[in-house]
């Protein structure tokens, strides 16, 4: 799969923060950072790029407030995460996504886990 856009993207984006072991999930995916303690407090409307320990680019949103969580301030109640899902040697190029049930119920193509770069430029990153 060509990744360009998520690449251009990565590169585009000009806020960074230090990746957190805590944030995996022992399987390649990085469930804690969608929700609970280890959740990176993301100003709403930023988008900020990330390198796990093994190379791999991720891109980080914060989700703010939806009628259905009864907190419509804008404050941030999750984060979507799209990332590499195998380390640069390897050769192989995926995209996948982590995001809480409740922002799967809102943006269906990321429920799967893979996203395609279709896919991906739909998704609103800052």
């Amino acid at each position: 799969m060509n990744n360009q856009a998520f690449l251009k993207t990565f590169n585009d984006v000009s806020q960074s923060i230090e990746f957190n072991p805590a944030w995996k999930n022992g399987t390649g995916y990085f469930d804690n950072v969608v929700q609970g303690e280890h959740m990176p407090e993301i100003p709403t409307g930023l988008t900020v790029k990330c390198v796990d320990d093994t190379g791999r680019k991720m891109l980080i949103t914060s989700v703010t407030g939806h009628a259905e969580d009864g907190v419509m301030n804008g404050k941030q109640v999750s984060c979507v995460v799209i990332f590499e899902r195998y380390a640069p040697e390897s050769n192989r190029t995926a995209l996948v996504a982590n995001a809480s049930n409740k922002v799967k119920k809102e943006y269906d193509f990321l429920a799967c886990g893979g996203i395609s770069c279709e896919d991906f430029r739909k998704f609103h990153f800052r």
